[in-house]
Formats: C-alpha cells, structure tokens, sequence
C-alpha cells in the first residue's frame, strides 16, 4: 500500500502456529467486527511465542479487550487493563495526529472500541481519547514488540491518517537486528526448512556490527548464526 511494504495477506488463521509466523518480521491482526472469539488460545499462544522469540505484532480492532479481558495473553502480553468500550467521544490524539472514528469515509463500524489502561510500566501509550483512556499502546518483551490498538484503522476515514497511523505502528514495533536473529534461533530449534530461508534473508547491515558481536558472545549455541558469522569473516 502507500507504506510501500511487501505483505501477503491470509484469512486462514485457525491453525496458526508461532513456527508460521516466524516467516514474518511483523504480523498485523485485524479483528474487523468481531466482539467476541477475537483470537482463540492457540491463536493466543501462538502469537505470544513469536512475540518472544522477537517478533513484532501490530493488533487492531473494536472488540479486543471485550473479548480478551481476563486472559494471561491481554494483561501480559498486550500489557493492557480493559477499562471498557468507548462509545462516545472517539476522538483520538497523539504522535501528532488527531483523528475521530466513524467519520464519513470511514468503515463506520466502531461502536465499541476499547479504552485501554496500563498494565505495567512495561507498556507504554501511543494514542489516547479525549477525556481518558488509552486507545492504542505499544509493548516489549526482550527484543519481540507488539502494538495493540483499541480501534479498527478501517474506521479511520483518512486515508493519509490511516496509513499516517500505521507508520506510527510499524515504527514502534521495527524489528532490531537481535529480534531478527530471535526468531533465526527459535526456526532453527524447530523449523530447519524455515532456518535455511531466513538464513538467506537476515544480514547484518556495517551499522550493526557491534550489536551482532554483542549478541552473538552470549551465545552457547552458535550454529543458528553461521551464515552471520561467514558474513562476518568476509566484511574484516
């Protein structure tokens, strides 16, 4: 789209693994009108293993926290508190923008996204409504990130914004070279067909050098990154 990034797009999702996944630098979720099953426990599992293994999630949609509230996935995965559905005054600001939901244009489908609060101090807010709430929030876990918004992006009519807010996503949940190499390692420990690809995909940029020399000393296996390191030995 106008964020000029390679995707590929799947509705089939019921038998998710993390290992399908890990194909993937970021993963984004739409829930669309769902309310409730948003995503199912070995959805949720499967998600939260890929976050772990340094992968990066944006989740988005109107019916998340109704759904989630209550869940191990929703408190320490997202991060969140589940403060209720934001019925009136959907108005939403932050990262310099300013927006509202269900403006003409729009998908019109937001009647009830999630206030969101904080779980932790481990997660942090990126957009919040006017008078309270957060309505989108980012969350780390080691080097795997993940971006949950309260809100459907379909129900933002601009276009400009709605890509403007997806920007704001994707940047905050960018992939570092060590979340790169987390998920190399975690296909490699279970995937050795989906190791070989990414052995191909992932290299080390001459900016990352010292963060691979970094990471690659704390390493009591070094098999996963041979190909990293033959790189290595050919860039001195």
């Amino acid at each position: 789209g106008s964020l000029s990034k390679d995707y590929e797009a799947s509705a089939q999702v019921s038998n998710l693994s993390s290992y399908d996944l890990l194909a993937y630098e970021t993963v984004v979720w739409y829930t669309g009108n769902r309310t409730d099953l948003v995503l199912s426990q070995s959805q949720q599992k499967a998600l939260d293993d890929y976050i772990k293994n340094g992968g990066s999630v944006i989740l988005t949609g109107k019916g998340i926290g109704n759904a989630l509230d209550g869940t191990r996935f929703y408190a320490d995965t997202l991060g969140a508190i589940f403060k209720g559905d934001r019925k009136w005054w959907k108005t939403i600001s932050g990262m310099d923008l300013k927006f509202g939901l269900d403006d003409d244009g729009s998908a019109k489908n937001q009647d009830t996204p999630d206030a969101i609060g904080l779980m932790d101090k481990g997660a942090t807010t990126l957009f919040e409504y006017k008078f309270g709430s957060a309505a989108g929030i980012a969350r780390s876990h080691g080097h795997g990130k993940v971006v949950y918004l309260g809100f459907g992006v379909e129900g933002i009519a601009d276009l400009q914004t709605r890509s403007a807010v997806l920007k704001i996503a994707y940047d905050a949940v960018k992939p570092s070279l060590s979340a790169k190499l987390g998920r190399l390692q975690a296909a490699f420990n279970g995937d050795r067909d989906l190791h070989r690809i990414l052995a191909d995909q992932i290299t080390v940029q001459p900016h990352e050098v010292a963060e691979f020399e970094a990471f690659i000393k704390i390493q009591a296996n070094k098999a996963p990154f041979q190909s990293q390191i033959f790189q290595m030995q050919n860039l001195k």
